[in-house]
Order: C-alpha cells, then sequence, then structure tokens
C-alpha cells in the first residue's frame, strides 16, 4: 500500500513541481509515513534498502499459486497461536506494586503494600484469581471482551481526541489543487488493495522474533461502524464482502466516492477504478 501510494504520489506531483521529487523521495516517503498499522514499518524498512518483496505489496502482481500460500501461511500461524496466559496473583500483585512505585509517595506506597497484604490473606485475592481462570477456559484471549467494552465502546468521553486513531504523514509541498487530489485518491486506491488482502485472507503474517503475531486485529481496521449507545457504544463490523464506494466527509458534508463498479463488486471482484475515475 505504501508502495503504491508513494510512488503514484511522487509521480504525479514531481511532474507539476520539479523540486518535489528531491525533497521526498520514494524511499523518504516510504520510511517516514505509518498508514493505518504496524505492518507499515515492514513496508518502511524493505523500502530502505530499496527492495520491496511482494509478499509486502498489495499483492495485485502475486499469482493465485502465491496468494493462496500466503493464505496456507496465514490460517497455519492463527491456528497455532497461544491462547493469552493468565498471570499468576503473584505477578499481578508484584506488577501493581512496581507500577505504583514512581508515582505514589512513601505513604501512599505503604497503604498500598497494606491493601495487598490484606488482600492475599483475606482469600479475596485466591477467590477472584480462581474466577478469572473460569473465565479464560475456552478463550483466545481472556481480556479481549473486557478491554474493548471498557476502554473503548464504555469510553464516554470524546472518542476523536481520546480514543480514534490519528496518521500523520510527512509534509508535501503540492503544487495545485490536481496535485493533493491524486495524493489522496491513490492513498483511498491503497485501502482496497489492503482490503482485499484481508477479504481473501492472505494478509502477510507479521513475526515477532521468528514467532507469528495474531493478525485478526486487522480485520476490525476497515469498515468497522460504532454505534452510539446511552451507556456503552456498539460496534458494527464489515462482513467481508466488497463495498463499491468510500463516504469522504469534508466540512461537516458527506460525499460518497466510487472505489469500485458495482457490477463487480457483486461478484466479489476487487479491482479498483483507475485513478482518473476516482479523481471524477
Amino acid at each position: 500500500l505504501l508502495h503504491r501510494f508513494a510512488k503514484a504520489s511522487a509521480v504525479v506531483a514531481s511532474s507539476v513541481c520539479p523540486a518535489y521529487s528531491a525533497r521526498l523521495p520514494i524511499v523518504q516517503l516510504c520510511r517516514s509515513a505509518a498508514l493505518l498499522h504496524q505492518r507499515s514499518r515492514a513496508v518502511a524498512t524493505t523500502a530502505a534498502a530499496s527492495a520491496m518483496p511482494s509478499a509486502l505489496s498489495p499483492g495485485l502482481n502475486l499469482s493465485p499459486a502465491a496468494q493462496a500460500d500466503l493464505r496456507r501461511r496465514f490460517l497455519q500461524s492463527q491456528a497455532g497461536l497461544p491462547p493469552l496466559p493468565v498471570p499468576s496473583l503473584e505477578a499481578t500483585l508484584d506488577k501493581y506494586m512496581r507500577t505504583l512505585a514512581p508515582i505514589a509517595t512513601e505513604e501512599e506506597l505503604a497503604e498500598a503494600s497494606r491493601l495487598v497484604t490484606d488482600f492475599k490473606q483475606s482469600g479475596m485475592g485466591d477467590k477472584l484469581q480462581q474466577l478469572l481462570l473460569k473465565h479464560a477456559e475456552g478463550k483466545d484471549n481472556w481480556l479481549t471482551d473486557w478491554w474493548v467494552n471498557t476502554a473503548y465502546l464504555g469510553f464516554r468521553e470524546s472518542s476523536v481526541i481520546n480514543v480514534n486513531p490519528g496518521v500523520r504523514l510527512p509534509r508535501q509541498r503540492f503544487c495545485s489543487r490536481a496535485d493533493w487530489l491524486a495524493f489522496c485518491a491513490e492513498a483511498a486506491l491503497g485501502l482496497v488493495d489492503f482490503q482485499r488482502l484481508l477479504a481473501e485472507g492472505s494478509l502477510p503474517v507479521e513475526r515477532l522474533r521468528n514467532a507469528p503475531l495474531d493478525m485478526s486485529q486487522y480485520y476490525g481496521v476497515l469498515g468497522t461502524c460504532r454505534l452510539a449507545q446511552p451507556v456503552r457504544d456498539a460496534q458494527l463490523v464489515w462482513d467481508g464482502r466488497p463495498s463499491d464506494y468510500m463516504v469522504v466527509a469534508y466540512e461537516n458534508q458527506f460525499y460518497r466516492v466510487q472505489l469500485l463498479r458495482p457490477e463487480d463488486a457483486q461478484r466479489g471482484l476487487w479491482e479498483p477504478l483507475p485513478l482518473p475515475d476516482v479523481l471524477a
């Protein structure tokens, strides 16, 4: 996505403004941009070496066999992931005290230590630990529902500045209105490529110290709608079927921008419209 995003915008801009490519070459743009998810770091590292393997590109040039291999590896890595372990009661209480140490006064730390000791000796800690272990049975991640409902859906402050993610891209020097419009349109088409990877289950698996990471979280990045509710909001997640347009919010107005042909979307095809059609 970043490769396509950077290359097209650099070509458009440098053709209008020659200073653009000298100030923001494609490698610098790929290295600096962080778009949507952690996968961008892998792309940036490869781009800095001026060699991007096809497995990290949007995948439009991969053969069917290569795409099938990506999907097979994705499913295998997901199936082999261990569930989130439940820390022991001692480990939890120890971490609690170590977390307080840098921010609490000596009196506050002494009071916290007393409460922790009472919590352990009363038997309440052991009882709650057993309930937590019971809750974790049969779950891939025992924390997911609590985290989503409490930290996100149940959070009552403004979502815009407190919860919603933001992206800062490198500073651009656009020489015309058409220049920045083309930049935005290419970004949108790149998102179509990424969404197709999600639909096919062929998103390359990230690894940390050669261990596969859980990629399921990326399936909530696009096409997720938060519905306002009085106490706790609800969440609707995209069902995997192609959506042929996106909505652009600009100066309190909402615009429908076509990204796929409706007939292609109905057939499950993910071929995005040409850039001139999106700009039109």
